[in-house]
């Protein structure tokens, strides 16, 4: 089974072994880049439905867990708070 890493914050990339921070800093950058484009399109939608502040940007986004499974790949699991109406 794979190890998983929460990274709630910057000191917490100080607990990845030396020989797996590159993978874990790969992963990362794509997990950022795609939250931008997560929070772009949500913004976009809000727009177009004339809505306020569709994504709280405070609670989007603020863990990363990387999971050192050697495969460099990113899932996104997205966790709606509130029900569209």
């Amino acid at each position: 089974m794979s190890k998983v890493s929460k990274i709630e914050n910057v000191k917490d990339f100080l607990k990845i072994p030396d020989d797996k921070i590159d993978s874990c800093l790969k992963d990362f950058k794509a997990y950022i880049g795609i939250g931008k484009e997560l929070i772009d399109m949500a913004n976009l939608l809000g727009d177009m439905l004339g809505t306020d502040n569709p994504v709280n940007e405070e609670e989007s986004l603020n863990v990363f867990e990387w999971i050192d499974d050697g495969k460099n790949d990113v899932t996104i699991v997205l966790n709606p708070n509130d029900e569209v109406e």
